[in-house]
């Protein structure tokens, strides 16, 4: 079952600062980042069976991602 989360519009700050402990590299630079528009975005993952059934009812732009060989049902 999918379930949708609301993100509201505002800033934050993604990054650590450079003297933080334990900081990663990749962890930075630090800069803000502004979302301009609230929007939805799905709770939790979606599996092969819930895209398979996307494209079968003629959405999501017709994209039919790879398996890699793992198999497709259930799986995310």
């Amino acid at each position: 079952m999918s379930r949708m989360v609301g993100v509201p519009a505002g800033e934050f700050t993604m990054g650590s600062p450079k003297r933080e402990e334990g900081r990663d590299s990749v962890e930075g630079p630090q800069h803000k980042v502004t979302i301009s528009k609230p929007f939805a975005v799905g709770r939790f993952s979606v599996t092969f069976d819930e895209w398979d059934a996307c494209v079968s009812g003629g959405g999501c732009k017709g994209y039919n991602p790879s398996d890699e060989g793992w198999g497709r049902g259930r799986r995310l």
